[in-house]
């Protein structure tokens, strides 16, 4: 009996100091890290990261093919469903920053393609060849102040490399690569650059001054060469990542596969099933290889997997046609910032342009909304008076919303918001996605990986500038001056507070998009 007691007191002792040690070695871990957050506490937190933006790609697309190499993805991770770009405007630049800063375009300074200087009122252009190989793209997101994946990512692991890839679309790189990229890879432009000839159809690593690959990489034969078909861009810019990862293994690469922008503009996208059928099966195919490359370095099951978009497109199927609007934005010297957005000369005229705009009650324009200055400094855009006694008030909501986004002083004064499958101007292309519509902002978002929930189908308007913070969170890392959230219902493990966000944020998001969905709806069945 005593033996036995001795015995019972000896594990009692055993398991105290088993229990401390573990506590100990808890608080020495927090201390010695303390970037890891406690979103996750009981999955080990993933390490590495793809993130693989689809150009342009809408969501019906994957119908067009077998996709085994996505809807793998999709089994092993969650997907939204009713994804969106959520801000302005949805063009290539602004949402690629948004992906990788988590902010919007308010504060990443990256308006578009090209935005009037607020201090200058002079427009700039920092997305042409030039801008983008000297680094100005890059340094206005660092001059912003904003944070990004790779810098937060950096604060924890300073040692970590971090690569932002395209083939011709060098701004999206860029973009990517915001202001903590290690390596900025695409291919050259010859017809902008004009400093050899080596074909329009060929293909040849450049990169942006400062971010420049090893030389062996950059220099390498096998990436010097022909383009073979229509979407060799896509292969080009996964061959040269998988080099680089068998080289260098960054912890982070951010990815833009830009052949599903280029065919949908020029077939019409949505109304071609053949050409977008055959860019989706590539599509899958390179991110097949992306995969199989990660699970032979054994570390799949140490990477988040993100599948995405930075807009959608639509097919031009009616032009906006009213001369007496092309007469009013003459009269006030009106230089267009977007396909329907306009700088004025004298932005103090901006709402009564935009009344007078609005009286005209153009078919394809369901609202016009101007710039103004607000007490506290601050921007934001109000409808025309006739704009407001005609719209819907959860459609003023969505629109308000989404100008919210990139209201500044640098953003445009005037701003029409047009019918789905509504164009204005004149273009060679067959679709686009200059217009906020439902189908120009519903994108895929697929995530996996370790600590992400599987085989989930989530209905929360998720948005460009919350893939970012998610990921972090998905990673161990707290978020930093973001506007986006952490998708909660992504994680396995998430913290109570980023659940109770989520929640809160759905109220508010779920009302805007259903009613820019609505507005599709009703647009198309106008069409029939």
């Amino acid at each position: 009996m005593r033996l036995d007691r001795i015995r019972n007191r000896i594990i009692l002792v055993a398991c105290l100091l088993l229990i401390f040690i573990s506590l100990t070695a808890s608080s020495c871990a927090d201390t010695a890290n303390p970037g890891i957050s406690k979103v996750i506490e009981k999955e080990e937190p993933a390490k590495y990261l793809v993130l693989l933006c689809i150009d342009a790609c809408r969501p019906d697309y994957f119908e067009f093919s077998d996709i085994p190499n996505i809807k793998k993805l999709i089994s092993e991770g969650i997907t939204y469903t009713n994804a969106w770009v959520g801000q302005m405007r949805n063009d290539t630049p602004p949402g690629h920053v948004a992906m990788s800063t988590g902010s919007f375009a308010k504060n990443n300074g990256v308006l578009g393609f090209v935005w009037k200087d607020g201090k200058t009122g002079k427009a700039i252009r920092p997305t042409n060849w030039q801008s983008i190989t000297s680094g100005e793209l890059n340094q206005i997101i660092a001059a912003s102040g904003c944070s990004s994946i790779g810098s937060i990512y950096k604060k924890v692991y300073p040692a970590a490399k971090i690569a932002a890839i395209s083939s011709d679309k060098y701004y999206a790189a860029a973009a990517l690569g915001a202001n903590s990229a290690n390596y900025i890879i695409f291919y050259t432009n010859d017809k902008e650059a004009n400093k050899e000839t080596i074909g329009t159809h060929s293909l040849k690593p450049a990169t942006v001054n400062g971010y420049q690959a090893p030389a062996n990489i950059m220099d390498n034969p096998k990436l010097i060469r022909k383009k073979v078909n229509a979407w060799d861009g896509d292969t080009w810019a996964v061959e040269i990542s998988l080099q680089l990862f068998e080289q260098e293994r960054p912890e982070i690469i951010l990815i833009n596969l830009p052949q599903t922008d280029h065919t949908g503009h020029a077939t019409g996208g949505i109304i071609d099933k053949k050409s977008m059928s055959q860019v989706i099966n590539n599509v899958d195919l390179q991110i097949g290889r992306i995969v199989e490359a990660y699970k032979k370095a054994g570390i799949y099951e140490k990477t988040i997997f993100v599948v995405t978009s930075d807009h959608g497109m639509t097919p031009w199927q009616y032009t906006i046609q009213d001369s007496a609007v092309e007469d009013i934005l003459s009269e006030y010297n009106a230089v267009p910032g977007g396909r329907v957005e306009y700088y004025l000369k004298d932005s103090s005229k901006s709402a009564e342009a935009a009344e007078r705009i609005s009286g005209l009650q153009v078919q394809g324009i369901h609202g016009v909304y101007y710039k103004v200055k607000k007490s506290d400094n601050s921007y934001s855009y109000i409808p025309a008076p006739s704009t407001m006694k005609t719209i819907d008030t959860q459609l003023d909501a969505c629109y308000r919303y989404l100008t919210s986004t990139y209201a500044s002083a640098r953003s445009p004064d005037l701003v029409f918001f047009t019918a789905e499958n509504w164009k204005a101007g004149t273009s060679n292309m067959r679709a686009d996605h200059g217009e906020a519509t439902w189908d120009n902002q519903h994108i895929p978002l697929i995530i996996s990986g370790p600590g992400i929930k599987k085989g989930i189908a989530s209905s929360f308007p998720a948005r460009l500038v919350d893939i970012a913070p998610t990921v972090l969170a998905a990673m161990g890392l707290k978020p930093e001056k973001m506007d986006g959230i952490v998708l909660a219902d992504a994680l396995v493990t998430p913290a109570d507070e980023l659940v109770r966000l989520q929640l809160t944020t759905n109220t508010q998001l779920n009302s805007l998009k259903e009613a820019l969905k609505n507005r599709h709806d009703r647009d198309i069945q106008n069409e029939r």
